[in-house]
């Protein structure tokens, strides 16, 4: 297959934008879960 130089580029820059995307996404879930967590914890241990 014959494809035009910029479009490999373009398709991993685009790929790249949501894996970074996916991954903060990812990253705030997991954050906010754990705080959660220690929340719940910190409640438990105060009563």
């Amino acid at each position: 297959m014959n494809y035009p130089a910029e479009l490999p580029k373009d398709l991993t820059k685009k790929k790249d934008k949501r894996i970074a995307e996916a991954r903060v996404i990812l990253f705030s879930y997991c954050f906010r879960l754990r705080s959660r967590q220690y929340l719940i914890k910190t409640d438990f241990e105060s009563l």
